[in-house]
This record gives structure tokens, sequence and C-alpha cells, in this order.
């Protein structure tokens, strides 16, 4: 029996590394990718015209420079069918952008502006690091209505919940017996 559990284990142990292996590899093929939430949809749209007027418009990037920014692809996603979250909100678009560093400058340009009520954008996460984000969103609002900064980080393989005390400049890890 011993020889078995031993090659068990070791099955085990590759099957880990494989899955480990699969999730590094969709978060690098989504890394270039922005997800934006709340835009209507309209008649015989095309997503690229609307992510350049949602650059310019929303994120207030030139015309002329949110033309320049170039896009390799863009659609709508579909909604979750078992997803009850605002179920009447226009389906997200999704993004991948050529140069890391429009998508950044993007990204960074909604994280620090006001968007209006119900935009977003997001960066493209995998499946199970989206639901994660999704349950940590919920502790930022819980954090935040007791006074405390709170942000959500991002590596290459985990989301992260970080806050600042009130009187803090450091920012911590988030654990439930805060």
């Amino acid at each position: 029996i011993n020889p078995q559990v031993d090659k068990m284990d070791t099955l085990e142990d590759a099957l880990k590394e494989l899955q480990d292996r699969i999730i590094q590899q969709e978060a690098r093929s989504r890394k270039y990718n922005l997800l934006f939430y709340g835009i209507p949809k309209e008649t015989g749209e095309v997503t690229h015209d609307i992510i350049v007027k949602f650059l310019h418009e929303k994120l207030s990037i030139s015309l002329e420079s949110a033309e320049s920014i170039l896009i390799e692809n863009s659609h709508r996603v579909q909604k979750n069918p078992k997803s009850t979250y605002k179920p009447d909100a226009p389906e997200a678009i999704i993004v991948k952008f050529v140069r890391m560093e429009d998508r950044n400058m993007i990204l960074n340009l909604a994280r620090f502006k006001t968007l209006p009520k119900g935009y977003a954008v997001r960066t493209d996460l995998p499946v199970h690091l989206k639901k994660k984000r999704g349950e940590l969103a919920r502790k930022v609002y819980e954090l935040r209505k007791s006074g405390r900064k709170t942000r959500i980080r991002e590596t290459k393989d985990d989301v992260i919940l970080e806050y600042r005390p009130r009187d803090g400049k450091e920012w911590l890890a988030y654990n439930a017996s805060v």
C-alpha cells in the first residue's frame, strides 16, 4: 500500500503544479486586457468606437490620443446566466490593448478619476481570482464604513486586500481578525 500512497502523492503534486501553470498562463494571456463596465449598449455598435468615445468623454483623454491607442480586439462579454448581480446592467466590454503602456495609463486614469456612477474599469483576471476580488470588495465596503482606507492589490497569482488604519501611513495586509 505504501508504494501506491507514494504514487498518489506524486500524482497529486504533479496535478497541483499543472493547475498552477495553467492559472499563470491564463493570467499572462489576460495581462493586456481591461474590462469596461456600465457602458450602455447601442444598436449595431462597434465596440472599438465605443471605447474611444468612453476614453475621451469619461476619462478626459483627448480625442486624438484616444484614437491613437492601439486596440487588438474588443467585444461584449456574455453575462453569467447564474448571476443576479445588477441584472439590468449592460454586458461589460473586454478590450485587449497592443501596448501595456496604454492599458496601464487607462487603468491609472480610471482609478484616480471619479467615474460617473455605474461605470468601472477593471483588470481581466482568471475566474477564481475574479471571484476572490468580488469577495474582498464586500470586505472593503465594511472597512471603509469604519473609516479605514483600503485597496485591493493584484499580484501575479493572487488578489490581496490591504488597509490603512485611520492614523497610519503604511498599508497592512487584511486578515479576518482585524
